[in-house]
């Protein structure tokens, strides 16, 4: 999340993807959504972008993944159904 949170720079430089239909998805994600965008508004230095959703997909299972979570200014991790 770091490294596309920059300015200036390649993205997907040494990050492993693979092609949807709607773009770019990154291999190892639990989850993916397609969407087509819609519209663009300037909001100060940042961009707010409105698309629609065409398809959502998600792994399986979590026992063999793990999702980042950004909350506060902190990382974290979803913990399996069994822990909620």
């Amino acid at each position: 999340s770091r490294q596309f949170a920059r300015s200036g720079t390649d993205k997907f430089a040494d990050i492993s993807w693979h092609e949807r239909s709607t773009g770019p998805a990154l291999d190892g994600a639990v989850a993916w959504i397609d969407c087509v965008l819609e519209d663009e508004h300037p909001a100060g230095d940042h961009t707010i972008a409105v698309a629609r959703v065409l398809k959502v997909e998600a792994v399986e299972s979590l026992d063999d993944a793990s999702a980042l979570v950004f909350f506060r200014g902190r990382y974290g991790r979803f913990l399996g159904s069994d822990h909620i």
